[in-house]
């Protein structure tokens, strides 16, 4: 057995007192309240398969793919154990162990290197997704037949948008005028190009409003599902294609609306550790990047009253754990004229998406999506605003699930709706 993403981070397990300050602020534990489903009972198996002490076996499996990877744990403890990265170690040293499913091979090392490839397959899925033939598999079980997670994805995503963000001519609009104020290279995220290019339209109106000059990156995926799989080598490769495409824009910020593109790109130091001109490149990018909230809370925009909404916010993991902001989101959305924020309680617990963790444990994540739907429901909103596109779609799915009259926007969508442009030349 192959332990050497493992002995990596043997060192940040052991950093870990056992002190418990995690306990109350991880999801999975409040559930179960199992050792093994706490970081610092999944750092202590980590250690102890290190030391020969335990076996990779299943009761180490079930430990180390049940995290979420939210960080919240991160966040309660006081020497800030990267249990995320020690997680990430472990499910690589599993696999290499005991091989990686096939359908993971495909998707990390032919479809995200190649948008390509990956549109055109969505654009089928979509074909059959937006008939009735649709609700004629949901109706037959056929979804069912072929496990649990696809029935959930069916659940998850409604429909597939007509038109892809980069294939639509509304982008083109939007990037042709330029701007001579801040050079922005725009890296447009997964989710958001193929399931919600209505979000990527409202970035672009709004850095267009502010003057920017937009370059729309020639950008792969950020490599964090690879990443979150333990796929260290296939994340690195979609780095390195996104450093070589931003190193081709002379740009002063690096954006994105995507709260887990925005952490990842962050993370691009770590990943290239053991690379000296990789992580030089890495830091340089790093120093760079801004989510669009943070871009937001910088900007003059013409803000214009339409009505009066009670808004209330979820903090995305990767937002608020991942690079402590917290901020920026609420202090956009209280600028916001005819706005009444509300504070949700428990606003930066996880939803229960956490990436696919919502189709690979779809009871588990049901049960933390529920307490936060409980939590929504006590606002008395009509908004939920995040501003993660995994979260957009876990969100919407229990706004459905528990018949909420809300509506579910991106921070964005909401700021593009309440400003006023000048008439374009």
């Amino acid at each position: 057995m192959s332990l050497d993403p493992l002995l990596k981070v043997y060192d940040e397990a052991s950093r870990c007192n056992r002190c418990g300050y995690c306990q109350p602020t991880c999801p999975t534990y409040s559930l179960t309240y199992l050792e093994r489903d706490v970081a610092r009972g999944r750092n202590n198996l980590v250690r102890a398969v290190c030391e020969n002490r335990h076996p990779m076996d299943r009761a180490v499996k079930s430990a180390i793919f049940g995290c979420l990877m939210c960080d919240a744990c991160v966040t309660n403890c006081h020497p800030e154990v990267r249990t995320d990265q020690i997680i990430a170690a472990a499910r690589a040293a599993y696999y290499a162990q005991f091989g990686r499913p096939a359908i993971q091979q495909v998707i990390f090392e032919r479809l995200l290197p190649d948008p390509g490839v990956l549109g055109r397959l969505l654009g089928l899925a979509r074909l059959g997704k937006n008939t009735r033939l649709s609700s004629l598999v949901r109706v037959l079980r056929i979804l069912g037949w072929y496990g649990r997670s696809l029935a959930t994805a069916e659940a998850l995503l409604p429909r597939i948008p007509r038109h892809f963000l980069r294939e639509m001519p509304e982008t083109q609009a939007e990037l042709a005028p330029g701007g001579d104020g801040l050079r922005v290279a725009y890296f447009v995220g997964c989710a958001i190009n193929f399931a919600m290019p209505q979000v990527g339209l409202a970035t672009l109106k709004l850095l267009r409003s502010a003057g920017c000059a937009v370059t729309m990156l020639d950008n792969v995926c950020c490599g964090l599902p690879p990443y979150a799989y333990g796929d260290l080598e296939s994340a690195r490769a979609l780095a390195r294609r996104n450093l070589d495409a931003i190193a081709e824009i002379e740009a002063d910020v690096v954006l994105t609306e995507c709260a887990s593109c925005t952490s990842f790109l962050r993370e691009y130091p770590h990943l290239f550790a053991e690379d000296p001109d990789a992580r030089a490149r890495a830091e340089g990018v790093a120093r760079r990047v801004k989510d669009a909230t943070q871009f937001l809370a910088t900007m003059e925009l013409p803000f214009q009253g339409t009505g009066r909404l009670r808004v209330t916010y979820h903090a995305p993991c990767h937002l608020s754990h991942y690079l402590k902001e917290r901020s920026a989101p609420r202090q956009v959305l209280t600028s916001l004229p005819g706005v009444e924020f509300v504070e949700l309680p428990e606003a930066d617990w996880c939803c229960g998406g956490a990436g696919s963790y919502n189709l690979t444990h779809p009871d588990t994540s049901e049960q933390i999506l529920d307490r936060k739907m409980a939590n929504v429901r006590k606002t008395g909103a009509q908004v939920l605003a995040t501003a993660c596109p995994s979260c957009l779609m876990q969100l919407a799915y229990g706004v459905r699930r528990h018949k909420l009259n809300v509506y579910v926007k991106h921070v964005v969508e909401l700021v593009a709706e309440r400003i006023s442009l000048p008439e374009q030349a």
